[in-house]
């Protein structure tokens, strides 16, 4: 068990800032002049990391954007966006307080409105109050701790096909090779093993936008570009990709049907629906929940992807998880805290914004209704108090101390905190491991950490080249 290390807590460095007079007006916060339309295109166009890793560096820990946002009922205009403020905050005292206040004062659900025309309206994501504490308190069935292993075994098995194909020697460009196994591997655990066609159909229709947007995220909240305007229109692609893939999981359910009641759960969609034929859920809601679990799996992947460029371009560390993880041990210890300090690095996504219901004060600040305010874990984790050398990838931090949700949350937080934590550390560490066992690697050239953005996710811009062998191949004959 990590023990509390030397290192001052964000409480024994200093509390959160507290005005001298009156709060400041969120709108007055320090940030960029530009124009709303300007800000949003460089919100679009810029790399949201490094953004706003700039921008937190120029402005300081909690800063103001003004950018073009969906419009609400109160704002009185029959346009689709408006001018808002959003509000960064990345000191562990304001992220705590967003945390806590995310069940009333803060909404979440509201503020993702935007994209019920995909979602629709009963999805966890876009429900707050009673409707999310029971939406969210249905999904946390299905990641139940004695489901893991099941869903590991999934995973492991998937990953071992994938990589199976992959030549035994040469140089490869790793990221979308290891993007998409991941991605395999993650339909895998929640339909169960499938014919090699089907895999690759609903692999390319998650990839299309069916279960999240494949629209970035200044763009989909445009009504042109939701609606379906033909076979080249974004929106009608998407569409017809979530269409496509609600039929399939309904095959899946049917399927399942004729199963016994009694038979154990064999993945995760079975999960989903637990029960026997008499008692079982609506297929809409079940398609619904699968979209929402899918969506988190996919994003598991793109971490994967992320903690193979940290990891493989060093031997001692690759040594040493493959010693913490003999056997088929369950991912932890080590090999636990080298997935947790890439997603302090480079997490797959950015964070979900809550809209302020009512005005408010806290953090010396006064809030007005319909702000923005996204807690920036990325910032936060890149506090030197809390992460010393915060831009060294060093997994023995978090064997030296125990971070509160607060300090490290790539997850989220409080009411809104990802319900498949532990099914994304274990599906990432997995990846990692099979990688290990299978092939002897290593860059080919000096990878650049530069970030693009795929649709709503964060991904590395290089293809990761990288030389590999397969173990137990014989070494590659050179010509003389």
């Amino acid at each position: 068990m990590p023990t509390r290390c030397p290192h001052p807590t964000a409480e024994e460095v200093g509390s959160e800032p507290v005005a001298a007079t009156a709060p400041t007006l969120d709108r007055d916060l320090p940030g960029p002049r530009w124009p709303a339309v300007l800000q949003s295109i460089q919100w679009l166009a810029r790399p949201p990391l490094r953004w706003t890793i700039r921008l937190g560096a120029k402005y300081g820990e909690t800063f103001r954007l003004r950018v073009l946002a969906p419009s609400h009922a109160d704002d009185r205009t029959r346009l689709p966006v408006t001018p808002r403020t959003v509000v960064m905050l990345s000191h562990p005292s304001h992220l705590q307080e967003v945390f806590a206040r995310s069940r009333e004062d803060l909404l979440s659900g509201e503020a993702s409105e935007f994209i019920t025309w995909h979602s629709g309206g009963d999805s966890v994501v876009v429900l707050d109050g009673a409707a999310h504490r029971a939406e969210r308190q249905a999904l946390q069935a299905t990641v139940r701790g004695t489901l893991l292993p099941l869903y590991e075994r999934l995973t492991r098995a998937a990953m071992q096909t994938a990589i199976a194909t992959w030549p035994a020697s040469g140089t490869i460009p790793l990221a979308p090779l290891v993007h998409r196994a991941a991605m395999e591997a993650a339909i895998t655990c929640l339909f169960g093993p499938l014919e090699p066609s089907r895999l690759r159909r609903l692999r390319e229709l998650v990839e299309a936008g069916a279960v999240t947007t494949s629209l970035p995220p200044p763009l989909m909240m445009l009504p042109m570009l939701q609606r379906d305007l033909g076979p080249w229109s974004p929106g009608g692609r998407i569409l017809r990709a979530k269409e496509e893939f609600d039929r399939l999981v309904a095959a899946a359910l049917e399927e399942r049907a004729g199963r016994a009641a009694s038979r154990p759960e064999e993945n995760l969609l079975d999960a989903l629906q637990p029960g026997g034929p008499g008692d079982s859920l609506p297929t809409a809601v079940v398609i619904q929940r699968a979209r929402t679990m899918m969506s988190a799996l996919k994003t598991a992947a793109v971490a994967a992807v992320w903690l193979c460029y940290h990891i493989l371009g060093d031997e001692e560390i690759q040594a040493r998880i493959l010693d913490s993880t003999q056997g088929d041990s369950e991912p932890g210890g080590y090999l636990e805290a080298v997935c947790k300090e890439s997603l302090r690095l480079n997490p797959p996504f950015m964070g979900g914004f809550r809209r302020v219901a009512a005005p408010t004060t806290f953090g010396g600040i006064a809030w007005q209704t319909g702000t923005l305010v996204m807690p920036n874990a990325s910032l936060t984790h890149r506090r030197p108090d809390l992460f010393p050398e915060p831009e060294r990838f060093r997994p023995e931090r978090f064997l030296e101390r125990a971070y509160g949700p607060h300090e490290f949350a790539p997850f989220g937080g409080g009411i809104r905190r990802c319900l498949g934590e532990q099914l994304a550390l274990r599906q990432m560490g997995i990846v990692a491991v099979e990688l290990l066992r299978a092939f002897e690697i290593e860059p080919a050239g000096r990878w650049g950490r530069a970030e693009q953005r795929r649709h709503t996710m964060i991904l590395p811009r290089d293809p990761l080249r990288a030389r590999i062998r397969r173990r137990g191949a014989p070494a590659p004959r050179i010509e003389t």
